[in-house]
């Protein structure tokens, strides 16, 4: 296996992780909507190969193909928003952790920035370093 393969297979593997059956759910609506197109080629390779038939000439499978796939769209689409949700909330709170980060660090550094405000305020009203 070489590195982009074997990157290729870890991201799949991670996606299928974080968003359980999207893929294979996409792989469906694919499926559905070869069926929807009666199993034919939009530009057939080859003489043998089968066109798509014009609408209204569609076989019955065909027209059911294409209803099962608009229900798998609409199941696709409702996880995609709520992934979509999950995603927002997750940046958001991540944002939130870091700004939350970046402030407790400046106030650390404000005690040190004050003393040398005041020490140079100080040397300034005496006159400055002898």
């Amino acid at each position: 296996m070489n590195d982009s393969t074997a990157a290729t297979t870890y991201v799949g593997q991670l996606a299928e992780d974080i968003a359980p059956g999207l893929a294979d759910l996409a792989e469906v609506i694919n499926l559905y909507v070869v069926g929807w197109h009666d199993f034919g080629y939009a530009e057939p390779p080859a003489p043998e190969c089968k066109a798509i038939p014009p609408l209204g000439e569609r076989s019955a499978d065909a027209i059911r193909y294409g209803h099962d796939a608009i229900k798998e769209i609409d199941k696709l689409t409702r996880q995609l928003y709520a992934l979509r949700e999950q995603l927002a909330g997750e940046l958001r709170q991540d944002e939130d952790i870091r700004a939350a980060r970046v402030d407790a660090m400046l106030a650390e550094r404000r005690p040190d920035q004050r003393a040398a405000a005041l020490a140079q305020r100080m040397t300034r009203k005496s006159g400055g370093a002898r």
